[in-house]
This record gives structure tokens, sequence and C-alpha cells, in this order.
């Protein structure tokens, strides 16, 4: 079973893309959580989280590097397990350019050659520590916790964490779910 993984980065200093996001999304606000400017400035760590998945998780088969078409200096783009991913290779074009991370993660499965098993990392997730596959997939099912909660948020992002978890409960037994599961 190969096991793809998925992460997504801005270059928020590409001046293509500052004047794109001016156009369609407005300014920079640091005071609104939504774009202020944490949500996209590179701190120059995302060299460490390709070192990491080199060092602690080289089973991987293939990571998506997923931009609205940036990459690094330093990123060495002809490695065989890297595939540059463009919004526009998986987004549909109604909804592009995108700055929204929620759009960006609804397509993900979207992505060309992209594995059935994968797992989906922010650029502020590393792996410090030797992985093995069975840490994300047990006998190809997610090997993952679930999380119980009650949302009366009404930001966007609450609407979508609301969305996920009707869709879980859906699809899993609550009670069965935490009998079973009940240490994690």
């Amino acid at each position: 079973m190969g096991i793809d993984f998925v992460i997504t980065w801005v270059d928020m200093d590409d001046p293509k893309w500052k004047k794109d996001f001016a156009t369609y999304s407005g300014k920079i606000d640091n005071s609104k959580n939504e774009v202020s400017e944490a949500r996209f400035r590179d701190y120059g760590l995302l060299k460490y989280w390709f070192r990491g998945v080199d060092k602690f998780a080289p089973w991987v088969r293939k990571i998506h590097f997923v931009t609205c078409g940036q990459k690094p200096e330093w990123l060495d783009e002809n490695h065989p397990k890297l595939n540059l991913v463009n919004h526009s290779d998986y987004i549909p074009n109604e909804f592009l350019p995108v700055f929204n991370s929620s759009l960006i993660e609804i397509y993900l499965h979207k992505i060309p050659d992209l594995a059935e098993h994968f797992v989906y990392f922010n650029d502020d997730f590393f792996i410090i520590d030797h992985l093995k596959q069975d840490r994300f997939f047990k006998n190809g099912i997610p090997n993952d916790i679930a999380a119980f909660r009650t949302n009366i948020g009404t930001s966007l992002w609450s609407k979508c964490l609301k969305n996920n978890i009707n869709i879980i409960n859906r699809k899993f037994d609550k009670p069965e779910v935490l009998k079973r599961d009940h240490h994690k």
C-alpha cells in the first residue's frame, strides 16, 4: 500500500500572490484571523519539514506540494518523490484564485496521481521521529482518533467543522466507536 503526503504552502512575499490577494480578497488585516499575516507568513521552516519526511518517513510514495504555482528557491523540483501541484491542477476554475484553506482542502482528493491512502499536512506540522506506515493506516483503514465536540460558533471554520462532524457521525456509530476505542 503506497501512502502519499500532501502539504500546502504559500509565499506571501511573492508579488503576483500579493497582487491577486489584494484584488480578490482585500488586504492583510492582522485584526482578523482569516486574513492576518500569520496565516500566510513563511518562517523559513519548510525545508525542515521535507528533511523530517526524508529522515523519518522514507517509505512515503510521493509528496504532493500544493501551492498557487510557487516554490521555494531551494526546492529540488526534479526529486522523484516530489509532485508540484498548482491549485489550478485540481480545483475548478470558477474558484480560482483561491486564498481559503478550507476550499483548498475540500478538493485535495482530486490531485492527479494522488494515492488512495494519503496524509494531509499543513506546513506547521513536522515529523520529528521515525514513523511507520501503520501510524496512519492499518489494513488500509485510517488509523486515527475521533473527536466529539459541540460547535456553537458561526464562523466559516465552525461551519466546516460542524459539517465534517456530521459526515463522520453518519458513517460511524458513536457508542460503538467509544466502546471499541475508549483508550484513544
